[in-house]
């Protein structure tokens, strides 16, 4: 289903080698086919609005499988994700990671105007509309906010913190 939307709603520029998505100019690696189909996926749940994978126990849809996949921990109960610090269970790769930063001090999402640090970039983008609301009025969240999933990929890396190795 996929390679019916990626020529009508995805571009590839041969200069930089990248695809892009047509609506919103979002852009992939260079080119691989794991890329594309990223980009794929991203127009079909971002601007399609497609659900392809639905929960048996409630019926509620999901664009991707990874998402129904967490949404099914709602229903069991399970919280697979354990601190190695402090033992807290989490139901997300993504919320241990969030947690996990409370234990070595980072904060990978910091204000490009008062170098405020965050451990959640929608915290950060909080921080610039109320503490910035000037500088947020005239340049927005592409101005002043990183890219999504930049922050835990790039910054928080291979730490060690008391003899405890946190990883991305």
């Amino acid at each position: 289903m996929a390679h019916l939307y990626y020529k009508e709603h995805c571009h590839y520029d041969t200069e930089s080698g990248l695809w892009s998505c047509k609506c919103c100019q979002k852009e992939s690696e260079p080119w691989t086919t794991v890329y594309v189909k990223r980009l794929v996926l991203h127009v079909e749940a971002t601007h399609l609005k497609l659900k392809q994978a639905e929960c048996h126990i409630c019926g509620q849809l999901f664009a991707h499988k990874h998402s129904l996949r967490e949404h099914m921990l709602m229903h069991t109960g399970e919280r697979p994700h354990k601190c190695e610090t402090c033992g807290k269970d989490f139901k997300s790769k993504q919320a241990l990671r969030t947690h996990t930063s409370s234990h070595t001090g980072i904060y990978p999402y910091n204000c490009t105007i008062c170098n405020h640090g965050c451990r959640q970039r929608n915290r950060l983008i909080t921080h610039l509309k109320t503490a910035h609301p000037s500088e947020w009025a005239s340049v927005g969240e592409a101005g002043l906010a990183p890219p999504r999933w930049s922050g835990f990929q790039q910054d928080f890396k291979d730490v060690e913190l008391d003899g405890v190795k946190y990883e991305k």
